[in-house]
């Protein structure tokens, strides 16, 4: 199976799955890890959705031509600034949608950084994903590159799994008006 860029979806999907099964691993078994030491006791694994190539799609970044530093509150109600790096214009099911992209400020000399924070909320949360939001990291491209955004990436701040974390909330702007059923899903204790 491959895109209209010759891209493999096979390899893909693979590379997706192989990367679950680490960050579960990763979870368990590392120190660093957000879960308590009881929780890792029993963890199984985190919850994902199937993998779903619809939620793998092409975007256009709109950077902004004065970059500027907004605050953006986070979950214990703490404030974290970001550079305004741009929006990315996409599709998702034929409906044309937006999302803003950061970079936390201390990245190396703002524009410098390759670094992309991209915060957001959709209608799964809070029943199938985690009620604050989730996150897609991304890599800064060249001038006119269309972006791959894939949502089978989509991943939850630390703050899912302990009270210990403050974990930045996606800011209005980032509320998608769609159900983006494809990443990581609520995690539950076993």
């Amino acid at each position: 199976m491959t895109t209209q860029a010759g891209e493999n979806l096979d390899i893909v999907r693979r590379q997706i799955e192989a990367f679950r099964r680490q960050k579960d691993k990763w979870m368990q078994e590392s120190a660093d890890s957000p879960l308590e030491h009881h929780q890792r006791h029993t963890f199984s694994g985190l919850n994902y959705y199937p993998i779903d190539f619809a939620y793998r799609v092409r975007a256009t970044m709109n950077r902004d031509a004065q970059p500027h530093t907004i605050k953006i509150q986070t979950t214990t109600g703490d404030w974290r600034e970001y550079n305004h790096y741009g929006v990315l214009a996409f599709e998702l099911n034929g409906q044309p949608l937006k999302l803003n992209v950061y970079q936390p400020v201390g990245d190396k000399a703002h524009s410098a950084s390759k670094e992309l924070f991209v915060p957001f909320r959709d209608r799964t949360a809070p029943k199938e994903t985690y009620g604050a939001g989730r996150y897609l990291d991304l890599r800064a491209l060249e001038e006119g590159q269309d972006y791959l955004l894939d949502f089978n990436r989509a991943y939850n701040p630390w703050c899912a799994y302990s009270p210990n974390f403050s974990c930045t909330v996606p800011p209005p702007a980032n509320h998608l008006p769609v159900e983006i059923r494809a990443g990581e899903m609520l995690y539950e204790e076993h």
